[in-house]
């Protein structure tokens, strides 16, 4: 059991006492008119408010981790330069290459996510994988498609998480994807779990800009 399960589950069983209290206490001023009886009731149900308020936050923590929450490492590419993406790692005008990447080992890290999307291109995933390296030469990484925007210059981000469980879907690839938000949740729930956080250990991120067709 977690420790959001383990709180939610303390904090249960007070709301419950408090419950329990509040009605004994609410029947027995009825009964014999008692104010102390009254006082100790009302403290009952100010303490169960606090209770339900306290199971509100933990829920969200525990289903929506903070992004304060996760740590941050800094990934590098030989294929960005001055802040543009190499032509070879896109699909249009290139070689369909992954991007060259790197980054240093993480502790307690099992395994590290990749992800790479367009944002101003319906969040366009490109780039989707696992691997237990920390360094991925060009074109080394199976799931990717180059970019090709339809028009305009667009940013390209790729993300690298450092995960306990490493696992992905593959079913986005080369479509219409998650927000960087939306994956990161997901990958952050623990698998066996009631939707506990903590799978991602860090992860870090590099953007650059490649040109479209005009």
């Amino acid at each position: 059991m977690s420790g959001y399960q383990i709180l939610k589950t303390v904090l249960t069983v007070l709301s419950l006492l408090f419950g329990l209290s509040f009605l004994v206490c609410t029947i027995m001023f009825i009964v014999k008119k008692n104010k102390k009886l009254m006082i100790v009731a009302g403290i009952s149900f100010a303490m169960i408010i606090v209770c339900f308020v306290g199971h509100f936050i933990t829920a969200v923590k525990q289903y929506y981790p903070d992004e304060e929450s996760f740590t941050t490492f800094e990934v590098t590419s030989e294929d960005l330069e001055n802040g543009v993406w190499n032509v070879r790692i896109s699909h249009d005008k290139g070689d369909d290459l992954s991007p060259q990447l790197s980054w240093e080992p993480v502790e307690g890290a099992n395994g590290y996510v990749l992800f790479m999307t367009d944002p101003k291109g319906n969040n366009w995933t490109h780039m989707i994988d696992v691997t237990d390296k920390t360094e991925l030469a060009s074109g080394e990484v199976e799931h990717y498609v180059g970019p090709y925007p339809p028009y305009g210059s667009h940013t390209y981000i790729v993300y690298v998480f450092a995960v306990i469980e490493p696992r992905v879907s593959y079913t986005d690839l080369d479509n219409p994807g998650d927000t960087f938000e939306t994956f990161r949740s997901k990958l952050s729930t623990l698998s066996g779990t009631n939707g506990d956080t903590g799978n991602i250990i860090a992860y870090g991120s590099i953007s650059g800009e490649y040109p479209g067709k005009g």
